[in-house]
């Protein structure tokens, strides 16, 4: 459409790439007002002179990726939880993978977290549900457990090593 990633990002542009998305086209303008904004805000407080600049698709999307692993880091904390708890969080959501939507209610997830004996104080189950569904209407089971199994991979070494050392020194990691 005669636009490349270091195009100046406009209002229109934004709204056919958020179609094509299948996000609603009309969140473009109020989006790009925000970063507008918020750039604005983050240069007055470096001290630094705020000159209008124009953000291309690049600065956008790069901004959309940091906004989304924000949104992935409200996961860590109930990972944290099954691990304090010792459990596995495949586990307790297995039933939820036959439904036919694969879903479940934050209430719903907050009984079977309570079930397995889990300790929500510290877990915020909305803000999961937001890094799950957008949208907020339900948890969608394979995308947490993908990002469970994501998780594991990333720390299951290290505290796999930092358990094998308590061990040899005759201590519990518990």
């Amino acid at each position: 459409r005669g636009r490349s990633l270091s195009s100046t990002a406009d209002c229109v542009g934004l709204a056919e790439l958020f179609a094509d998305l299948r996000v609603p086209g009309d969140i473009a303008l109020p989006l790009l007002q925000a970063q507008a904004v918020a750039t604005q805000l983050l240069a007055l407080a470096r001290g630094e002179q705020c000159l209008p600049r124009q953000m291309s698709y690049q600065d956008l999307l790069a901004t959309l990726r940091r906004a989304q692993a924000f949104l992935q880091g409200h996961l860590d904390g109930l990972f944290a939880a099954c691990a304090t708890a010792g459990v596995d969080l495949t586990t307790v959501v297995e039933k939820a993978l036959r439904h036919p939507d694969q879903t479940l209610t934050v209430e719903e997830f907050r009984r079977a977290l309570q079930s397995a004996h889990v300790d929500l104080s510290m877990v915020d189950l909305d803000d999961v549900q937001c890094a799950l569904d957008p949208h907020g209407q339900r948890i969608l089971v394979p995308e947490l457990l993908e990002a469970y199994d994501a998780s594991q991979r990333r720390f299951g070494t290290i505290i796999g090593t930092l358990a094998a050392k308590l061990n040899g020194r005759g201590l519990s990691p518990d």
